[in-house]
């Protein structure tokens, strides 16, 4: 649905089956106010994306899935979407459980999809196996035999000119829910692919995102401050902790807001007095990181809402925006069904979106904050 939010006219509405909970059917805009696109299934349980004119109320079907569009609106990029959930619950589509196939080993025929969306034609721009080919030292200890690589996220540089493309590995023989991660970037022609972030670096970590640069990613990552005493025990709190929403900080590692160059360099925390959580944004103007945070984080006041943070890194200082209800009465077997807020800015970067929930339904919120950020410019 599409609300016109000085007027509150509904503008567009329709229906679709191919959808998940955590990011719906990746409704988004294209190159203009009039570009819609998002994702409907065929009879055969396979997503496929559309862009919708919403001023001339026509459809143009897509061959394949999308999960981002690039900013002029020409090229959606997508994982498998089906295959997402056997990774990450609440992500991607919705299918039956006969549907669902695990990848074996490095398949040359998964990875990262492109879709032009004026052709509507799809194909298979970056395989699994182009990847695991490329960094022959860094997956020399990933055995095929044993589990599959998986596509996740993929977002597109706030220019256009590169990638950011997580890619996960499960072992069949490790624990539920256990997953090894790295993040791959490449140039927008599909060329020049870096690994930005390995498994190792990115353990405890969550979100990254790119910076308006175009050339740096943020995201929460563990920044040791001691020797943890009995590191396994924390392990297993933590775990516990979040199986009965107790929020529960494991002191000896804790999550920083960090940023990074799109090939691994630069690795710094934005801010070493502050927590980093949630889903973190970087305004360069304002030299400050927007987040949110998980119910069971530190930062929550432990009432089944979550903060909607402003942390600057040049006066290292947070502000708590607005506290949002995010858990429900039934979160799912795997949290599936949890509302995360994913603040976000609008392309003026003057104004906030986020999830939450309210009175039995989840819902979108805008927050106008030309006023505050006036404020803070005349501060400096």
């Amino acid at each position: 649905m599409v609300v016109n939010l000085v007027s509150g006219e509904e503008v567009f509405r329709s229906r679709t089956s191919a959808w998940d909970t955590q990011l719906g059917a990746q409704a988004q805009w294209g190159s203009s106010d009039d570009e819609l696109f998002f994702n409907r299934m065929a009879p055969d349980w396979q997503p496929y994306g559309v862009k919708v004119d919403i001023a001339r109320k026509t459809e143009f079907a897509l061959d394949g899935p999308i999960y981002v569009v690039s900013p002029d609106g020409r090229t959606a990029l997508s994982p498998d979407l089906v295959r997402i959930w056997l990774i990450q619950p609440g992500y991607g589509v919705i299918v039956p459980s006969s549907e669902l196939t695990e990848p074996v080993g490095a398949p040359d025929n998964d990875g990262l999809f492109a879709t032009d969306t004026l052709s509507g034609t799809t194909r298979l721009a970056v395989s699994m196996r182009e990847i695991y080919d490329a960094f022959p030292d860094e997956f020399r200890s990933v055995d095929l035999n044993r589990g599959g690589f998986y596509g996740f996220h993929a977002k597109w540089s706030p220019d256009g000119r590169r990638i950011m493309f997580l890619v996960r590995w499960k072992d069949r023989l490790a624990r539920k829910g256990h997953s090894r991660n790295w993040i791959i970037t490449m140039r927008d022609d599909f060329s020049d692919l870096r690994i930005a972030l390995t498994p190792e670096r990115w353990a405890g970590g969550h979100h990254p995102n790119w910076c308006p640069d175009s050339e740096h990613i943020v995201m929460n990552l563990v920044f040791p401050t001691r020797k943890a005493l009995m590191p396994k025990v924390e392990r297993l709190v933590d775990r516990a902790a979040r199986k009965f929403r107790i929020p529960f900080y494991r002191s000896p590692y804790p999550l920083r807001f960090a940023m990074f160059r799109y090939d691994g360099s630069q690795m710094r925390p934005i801010s070493t007095s502050h927590i980093g959580s949630g889903h973190p944004t970087w305004h360069e103007e304002l030299q400050a990181v927007l987040s949110d945070a998980y119910p069971w984080e530190p930062v929550t006041a432990g009432d089944g809402t979550s903060p909607i943070r402003l942390v600057s890194s040049r006066t290292d200082t947070e502000e708590t925006i607005v506290r949002v209800r995010t858990m429900p009465e039934f979160m799912g077997s795997r949290r599936e069904w949890r509302i995360d807020p994913h603040p976000a800015w609008s392309r003026q970067l003057d104004t906030i979106v986020f999830n939450g929930f309210a009175h039995g339904k989840r819902a979108v919120y805008v927050a106008d904050l030309r006023s505050r950020l006036a404020s803070a410019s005349s501060r400096v």
